[in-house]
C-alpha cells in the first residue's frame, strides 16, 4: 500500500514537471515611463536673488506654490537628470524644501554648500 502511494505521488510530480515545461514562457518586456530626477540627496544652498519662484514642477511655466528671497537658506532634496536652458542661462532644475514647501527652483539662482552651517554663514554675508 506504501508503495503504491509513493508511485502515485512520483507519477503525479513527473506528470506536473513534464506539463509544465511544455509551455513556451518568453520573458515579457516591461515599459517604465521615463523620470526627470536622476538623483536625491540632501545638501544646502542659499538663494543669489532678491526673489526666486519656487514651482510645482521643474519647468518655468509650472505653477508657482511660493517664493523666497535673497540669503534664503534652502535644503537641496533632487535634481532633474538634464540642464535646461533659461534665458541666457543653463543649469539643473532643484528640488528644495524652504518653511515646509517643497517645490522646484532653478539652479542658477542658487549658491551651493555641503552643510547648513556653510550655507546659513554666507546668508549672513548676503544681507
Amino acid at each position: 500500500m506504501i508503495k503504491y502511494g509513493k508511485l502515485v505521488t512520483g507519477c503525479l510530480l513527473l506528470f506536473f514537471i513534464l506539463a509544465s515545461c511544455g509551455e513556451d514562457r518568453t520573458a515579457q518586456n516591461i515599459s517604465l515611463p521615463s523620470t526627470p530626477i536622476i538623483s536625491s540627496y540632501s545638501s544646502w544652498a542659499v538663494v543669489k536673488i532678491s526673489y526666486l519662484r519656487i514651482r510645482a514642477k521643474p519647468t518655468a511655466d509650472s505653477e508657482m506654490l511660493s517664493s523666497t528671497g535673497l540669503g534664503a537658506v534652502v535644503r537641496i532634496v533632487s535634481q532633474t537628470e538634464h540642464k535646461e536652458l533659461q534665458g541666457q542661462e543653463k543649469d539643473y532644475w532643484y528640488q528644495i524644501e524652504d518653511q515646509g514647501i517643497r517645490g522646484w527652483v532653478f539652479g542658477a539662482y542658487l549658491e551651493f554648500f555641503s552643510s547648513k552651517s556653510e550655507a546659513e554663514n554666507h546668508a549672513k554675508e548676503l544681507q
